[in-house]
């Protein structure tokens, strides 16, 4: 599953406080054209994991 995560080497930051405690949670969004994004938070700040699936059938 880590080849989908659009967070990487090239795209990350270091947080410049602890989020070692912080509880991650994982939102999921479905568009109209059935697209998915999944977007894993460690606050409001940061986020761990993107990913996006598009759909290439259509109804």
């Amino acid at each position: 599953m880590e080849k989908y995560n659009l967070v990487n080497e090239s795209n990350r930051t270091i947080p410049n406080y602890d989020i070692s405690e912080k509880e991650i949670s994982i939102d999921v969004y479905v568009s109209h054209d059935k697209e998915l994004c999944i977007i894993g938070r460690i606050d409001i700040n940061y986020i761990c994991w993107a990913v996006k699936f598009c759909s290439t059938a259509r109804s």
